[in-house]
């Protein structure tokens, strides 16, 4: 299956590094993957050495012909589309050219404007198929968009492939006992994000549980968020 995938960015972020993961993962080896991108980012020349190949469209006034002169030359069997103005450019384009289009809904609907909720009014109509990286996100979206049966929605649980993912090496780099609970989470330290929410939560929780450590692991650089926290 030739599939195209649509993204706004492909810097440092949650779904970028999904999206990375994905056309990586071995149940996919047989298909041809074709990444549409606006903004350039580290992620580029890792996919490239994957030998994915990549088409940079960036944002001008000719865009919206060379998007869809693009998506017509790579002539896709599916379209999979993430973040908002990738959905939207995916959405009407698949409706154009008669391709089918999977949609991922990263964030919580009350995190968009309200332009950007009409404006999805419309195009989000146009999806063959949606997916969602949690049960609230999917709640959201249909509690705005009344006219979008729950069921629809494939949940995802953020793109992440739970049963790889192991704490021993943190166990063992930290020398805590078998039995400490470790807690973690995925997501940048911005205030989006609200890790400072998650701190004033796990205040109570400490006082009931003992064997318990919370490690926040920040990037290298100077993250004026963290500083805060």
């Amino acid at each position: 299956m030739r599939i195209a995938h649509v993204i706004s960015s492909l810097k440092r972020g949650g779904a970028e590094a999904v999206l990375a993961s994905l056309v990586n993962h071995h149940t996919f080896n047989t298909d041809e993957h074709h990444i549409i991108y606006f903004h350039d980012g580290h992620l580029v020349e890792q996919l490239r050495k994957k030998n994915i190949y990549l088409y940079h469209v960036p944002y001008s006034l000719l865009f919206p012909f060379y998007f869809m002169y693009t998506l017509s030359r790579i002539n896709p069997d599916i379209i999979h589309t993430l973040l908002w103005f990738s959905t939207v450019c995916s959405a009407l384009s698949g409706f154009l050219f008669r391709i089918p289009v999977v949609g991922i809904i990263h964030n919580n609907i009350e995190q968009n404007s309200a332009y950007k909720n009409y404006i999805d009014w419309f195009t989000l109509r146009l999806l063959t198929q949606y997916g969602a990286v949690s049960e609230s996100v999917a709640d959201g979206v249909c509690t705005y968009h009344q006219w979008l049966d729950r069921s629809r929605i494939a949940i995802l649980h953020n793109g992440i492939d739970l049963p790889s993912i192991t704490t021993q090496p943190l166990r063992t780099d930290y020398n805590l006992p078998h039995n400490t609970i470790v807690i973690a989470t995925v997501g940048r330290f911005e205030d989006v994000k609200r890790y400072p929410c998650l701190l004033i939560a796990l205040r109570s929780f400490v006082q009931k549980i003992t064997l318990f450590t919370c490690f926040l692991l920040a990037p290298a650089r100077k993250n004026k968020h963290c500083e805060n926290m």
